[in-house]
């Protein structure tokens, strides 16, 4: 069986459609539109649902001048949970000749809105399960207004929730000074020492190692969102700070 040897130009292409009520966005060509009639595009599609059915139309080779509709490893129509999955696609023509192309699904829950990180304080939410934890943090001088949640995690309706209520809630910020006679209302390692405007390297490290930590131990955690999962470190994850603030006049952000 012969083999086309004809180099694949890159070109992205971007567009949004509304499939079934998902948002679905199409974007990264991999194989050149001198190869395709109808080329090969990623998909992406968020969902209020654990899985959803995903459609594509097949991509039509151009294979030695002949224009031949592909097949792929995966049909259109298929069901996506979330996560990202390859599709391989290829064509043959009349002589063996053959091309092919391959483009991701990926199936992510609705975003939730992003609300600002806690005055104060900071924002920590995992980069490897699409952002749905997050945790908040107090610079150790400051308290919660409120008793935070240990842990807040986006659900598929969208909404920001916790273990504890299904409802949508807003976290608390951190404007009440700290004496060390007052009980803490997080966590011992929901509160981070230093000046995150002056010191915001050794700050970063300190908050994201202290989401491991905690989140490794929630019931998500322990249940292969944290442990056994390779991903869960440091490093994935992201830091967001809030405004630092004394009374009602801001010091800094």
């Amino acid at each position: 069986m012969a083999t086309s040897n004809k180099p694949f130009a890159l070109k992205t292409v971007y567009s949004v459609i509304i499939c079934l009520g998902h948002i679905v966005l199409l974007t990264g060509v991999y194989v050149g539109a001198e190869n395709m009639a109808s080329p090969c595009n990623d998909i992406r599609v968020e969902t209020s649902r654990e899985s959803v059915v995903v459609t594509w139309p097949l991509p039509v080779f151009n294979v030695t001048s002949e224009l031949v509709t592909g097949r792929c490893d995966r049909d259109p129509g298929d069901r996506f949970f979330w996560g990202t999955v390859w599709v391989r696609c290829w064509a043959e023509d009349r002589n063996g000749n053959t091309t092919e192309c391959l483009f991701t699904v990926t199936v992510r829950p609705s975003k939730c809105p992003m609300w600002n990180p806690p005055k104060n304080g900071a924002l920590a939410c995992d980069r490897f399960l699409f952002g749905q934890f997050c945790i908040v943090f107090c610079n150790q001088e400051f308290e919660f207004d409120s008793q935070p949640a240990q842990l807040y995690v986006c659900g598929a309706s969208g909404l920001w929730t916790t273990t504890s209520t299904k409802s949508s809630v807003r976290w608390p910020d951190c404007l009440e000074l700290r004496s060390y006679k007052m009980h803490h209302k997080g966590l011992r390692q929901q509160y981070f020492a230093g000046d995150f405007v002056e010191e915001e390297e050794n700050a970063t490290k300190s908050v994201q190692q202290n989401f491991v930590d905690v989140f490794e131990g929630t019931a998500f955690g322990e249940q292969g969102g944290c442990v056994g999962n390779g991903r869960c470190t440091p490093e994935n994850v992201a830091v967001f700070w809030g405004d630092a603030v004394e009374g009602d006049v801001v010091i800094g952000s």
